[in-house]
């Protein structure tokens, strides 16, 4: 064990993908990053706690981008069933 610790490299710690949410200047980049994590399989939880929001701001998010037409185009490309 001591040699293996020894031999490599020490990990690093991963960057963020995104900034906390009151962090992301434009109100369209906050919604794409909400957006992003979801279909990549973040759950309603990890997406609050990752962005520092509430998970209300994540549903109604989720909820809004249905009737923003261009998210409606992207959501429609990708197939994953809604949780909301």
């Amino acid at each position: 064990m001591q040699r293996i610790l020894a031999d490599g490299p020490l990990p690093t710690l991963a960057q963020r993908r995104y900034p906390p949410y009151l962090q992301i200047a434009e109100p369209r980049q906050r919604r794409l990053a909400i957006v992003h994590l979801y279909f990549d399989g973040w759950n309603i939880k990890s997406i609050a706690g990752y962005l520092e929001t509430t998970r209300p701001r994540v549903y109604e998010t989720l909820r809004g981008t249905e009737h923003d037409r261009g998210a409606r185009t992207a959501l429609s490309l990708i197939t994953k069933p809604s949780k909301l």
